[in-house]
């Protein structure tokens, strides 16, 4: 009966598949991939929310990865093997990774609900709680002298927070944040950062005296996984998921790109 049941279950699911236009994926002229179980000890509940920024390659070429769960790890590639390191044991979720000048890690999580960072300074690893308060969903990147920057939702919406010789600024963007956002840093190392607020879309940057926000185009409901990228000329590269409440529509994902 059991056995049954999956199968007119899995019918179904197939044809309302194809009925709705859904197209599985053909990988009859893809290229090979080389499949690399880089840690397996702290499955299953090891890895939680891993972010667009958790994978960064180092000025080799070799990968690096932040990602938490139980704890917080820490994976590096050198030559064939992949070293893993837990570097806060305490529950950690949202890491974002960036790389700086010496190929040294800086990563920003949530831990206890409160923004943490912690990098390596070529000795040890420092640690420091950032905003004490509520924080999600955070995203860093490196300015031209290695101080971070981190974006994150915080209790007061979308926050930004910035590290210099004397401490750390944190500040309000003036936006309602949902459950994404994803930072990056122009040439005057300025932030650039895309968002779900509100289940919508949106960009914003620092101008160099206050912020420019727009939406971006969208349906009933999107803005979530998104992630940015600058080109050369510091113009954004955004995707998002759009979901549209059709039932024949899954939703997609939109890319967009800013002249």
């Amino acid at each position: 009966m059991r056995n049954q049941v999956l199968i007119i279950a899995s019918t179904l699911l197939l044809l309302f598949l194809t009925v709705s236009g859904f197209c599985l994926p053909d990988f009859s002229n893809t290229r090979s991939w080389n499949i690399t179980v880089v840690d397996s000890s702290h499955l299953p509940c090891g890895v939680n929310s891993m972010t667009d920024h958790s994978l960064r390659l180092d000025s080799s070429g070799y990968p690096h990865l932040a990602y938490g769960g139980i704890r917080l790890y820490y994976a590096r590639k050198v030559g064939t093997n992949w070293i893993v390191q837990e570097i806060d044991n305490r529950r950690a979720s949202e890491a974002s990774l960036a790389l700086d000048r010496n190929d040294y890690p800086h990563i920003s999580y949530v831990s206890d609900s409160k923004l943490q960072y912690i990098h390596w300074n070529g000795a040890q690893w420092i640690k420091e709680t950032v905003d004490d308060r509520y924080s999600r969903y955070t995203s860093i990147a490196l300015d031209s002298s290695d101080h971070p920057q981190i974006s994150y939702c915080g209790v007061e919406g979308l926050m930004l927070a910035r590290r210099n010789n004397s401490g750390w600024i944190i500040t309000s963007v003036g936006l309602s944040c949902g459950q994404s956002n994803s930072l990056a840093l122009d040439s005057n190392s300025y932030a650039h950062i895309s968002c779900d607020c509100a289940g919508q879309p949106m960009y914003v940057h620092w101008t160099g005296t206050g912020w420019s926000s727009e939406t971006l185009p969208h349906t009933l409901l999107a803005g979530s996984f998104t992630s940015i990228a600058l080109d050369d000329d510091d113009h954004p590269h955004i995707t998002y998921y759009d979901q549209r409440f059709d039932i024949f529509d899954l939703g997609g994902l939109v890319y967009n790109l800013a002249t």
